[in-house]
């Protein structure tokens, strides 16, 4: 009885010809309007197809030509309304259908809230809709209904309502913004594909309409969300990227202060907006590193170029949100961004390139705000893309060294893939004069000397982003240069002869060539000599740069400084391969 109060109230401003124009059709529709409440299904039935013959087309299904669309809102608003709710929980099927599609036509198609006398029409229609809606999507399982073509109507005139700006007015009500949380969340477990693609839909139209009532249950949201990246059909998995997106960046900034759950406003009321700021940063983290992370590592081994593809735009998004839209996701900034290097080194050339045109747009973004730590060793003459992978690196490299250890063969590859992409990018892939200067002389351990074309000693640099990381990477390059799997030692020997074809050549020379002779404790062992055999083989058979590459000048040294000296039987396979990679 209250919502139908709810739906008459003061229908001021309308024109006085629209309210005539009613009253005309009134009388005629009466007695179906009746019909809608009989006891007998089939009167109910009857009642409700002659109401759609007045007020839609027969075969189209568009409204009427009969009648101007602003009398057939106000028809709708004043005398439809209240009683096409009240069939969505009928017993029949055909009238619950029947009555959903006559309230999504009208409010996609008729409804107008900047018409006269309509303003206030869809937060109205929300404030009784998105209750009546939660009933039956599954929130209380008693009326759960049990379609799945109808529970589709209903998410999808969720989605339709939450487009609508003015709804908002709606959602500042606790128990009406309570219910479109849980219409969304339960709909996104429904076993039906075509609910979970429309809820992605309807967690966009959310964010963009009441961001804080998104973040008011958006944990709940954010696991279902991603439980739906693991479905079978890859449209869906798309679509969920799309709206995952959106929610977390919404998710991640805290509510403003005096916000109310829909908007901006009153004195916050939700839950969300009630919790400590460190409680719910602690939240946030838990959240990413439990299952948003885990969700999306998925994602970029997918077996769909498409998923694979929007999950590239979508990394980019979230790393390009800092700091217009939040910088709750800093944290988590070098593991979205290797996420989005593995994908340039996917086999699908689109892929591929989409994730180069989007680590562009990253790094173009964080350098004009800002967001980049200098590197050591930089001039300043790299480009924005080396800048900026270049000043994640000491995030990025120990994370990837350790996945190189991963149980499982896709991971190590991938791992390797996306190591060597890293190389060269802080590094061009070329190795020459310009570069050696610009990476400076500081190796640490690994800067030496060695003589080149017999001009004299030259001094040369493991710096750069990667100089400080080398000798790491050089023992796991050495470990998986033998495991098990071809595939990986196939992986392993391109990111080794990235490493050599780079300005870190030289200085991985310096290093490996001790581990050869099996200087340094422990090294003397045949597995760690022929270790540093099969490195410095990968490594030689990297492309020459410029200038002769520092796999040129590795060669030089091998062959003129006799750093093998081994004649052990266990080694002499793999100075074989050195010896067909010299020739």
């Amino acid at each position: 009885m209250a919502a139908s109060m709810l739906i008459v109230e003061d229908e001021e401003g309308v024109p006085r010809e629209v309210a005539v124009a009613v009253q005309q059709i009134v009388p005629k529709i009466q007695r179906d309007l009746n019909c809608l409440a009989d006891p007998d299904r089939q009167t109910r039935r009857k009642g409700l197809l002659r109401l759609k013959g007045v007020v839609l087309e027969g075969k189209s299904g568009k409204p009427s030509s009969a009648y101007p669309k602003e009398v057939l809102a106000s028809l709708f608003t004043q005398h439809l309304q209240g009683p096409l709710l009240k069939l969505f929980a009928d017993a029949s099927e055909n009238c619950r259908e029947t009555s959903l599609q006559l309230v999504h036509t009208f409010v996609s198609l008729v409804l107008d809230e900047t018409a006269a006398g309509q303003g206030s029409c869809f937060a109205r229609l929300g404030a009784v809709a998105f209750p009546a809606v939660a009933k039956r999507i599954g929130v209380n399982q008693a009326e759960a209904e049990p379609t799945e073509e109808i529970r589709l109507l209903h998410i999808r005139l969720v989605t339709t309502l939450l487009m609508k700006p003015s709804v908002v007015t709606a959602l500042e009500n606790e128990s009406v913004s309570h219910a479109v949380n849980q219409s969304i969340a339960k709909s996104l477990l429904d076993s039906f594909p075509d609910i979970k693609r429309e809820c992605a839909a309807s967690i966009r139209a959310l964010v963009k309409t009441a961001p804080n009532v998104a973040r008011a249950e958006g944990d709940v949201l954010l696991r279902n969300l991603v439980a739906n990246l693991g479905h079978q059909h890859s449209k869906t998995r798309q679509l969920t990227l799309q709206g995952l997106g959106q929610l977390l960046v919404c998710y991640a900034e805290p509510p403003a202060a005096g916000a109310t759950s829909a908007g901006a406003g009153a004195a916050p009321t939700d839950a969300a907006e009630a919790m400590e700021p460190a409680d719910r940063t602690s939240l946030f983290n838990k959240l990413m590193d439990d299952v948003v992370i885990p969700g999306l590592h998925k994602c970029v081994v997918d077996h769909s170029a498409q998923v694979r593809h929007t999950i590239a735009r979508m990394l980019s998004f979230l790393l390009r949100a800092r700091p217009e839209k939040t910088s709750a996701l800093e944290k988590f900034e070098p593991t979205l961004l290797t996420m989005l290097v593995t994908l340039s080194t996917d086999l699908t050339d689109e892929v591929t390139g989409v994730a180069e045109d989007c680590l562009a747009a990253v790094a173009t973004h964080c350098l004009t705000n800002n967001n980049v730590a200098a590197v050591a060793g930089a001039t300043g003459n790299e480009t924005e893309l080396t800048r900026y992978v270049g000043s994640m690196v000491p995030q990025m490299i120990p994370a990837l060294i350790s996945t190189t250890g991963h149980w499982t063969v896709t991971e190590r590859c991938k791992a390797l893939d996306t190591l060597a992409a890293v190389i060269k990018v802080c590094d061009g892939g070329v190795w020459d004069a310009a570069t050696k200067m610009a990476f400076g002389g500081g190796g640490g351990a690994a800067a030496g000397k060695m003589e080149v074309d017999g001009e004299g000693e030259e001094e040369v640099g493991g710096g750069g982003a990667m100089g400080p990381f080398l000798p790491s990477v050089m023992d796991a390059l050495c470990r998986v240069l033998q495991d098990d799997d071809a595939e990986v030692i196939t992986a392993a020997s391109h990111c080794a002869a990235a490493l050599g074809a780079s300005s870190q050549g030289p200085a991985l020379l310096e290093l490996v060539v001790p581990r050869i002779r099996g200087e340094g404790a422990g090294m003397d062992t045949p597995q760690n000599r022929t270790a540093g055999l099969l490195l410095l083989t990968a490594a030689l058979g990297g492309e020459v740069g410029q200038g002769g590459g520092a796999s040129y000048a590795m060669k030089r040294a091998v062959a003129e400084g006799e750093v093998v000296g081994a004649s052990e039987t266990v080694l002499a396979p793999a100075a074989l391969r050195l010896s067909g990679a010299l020739a």
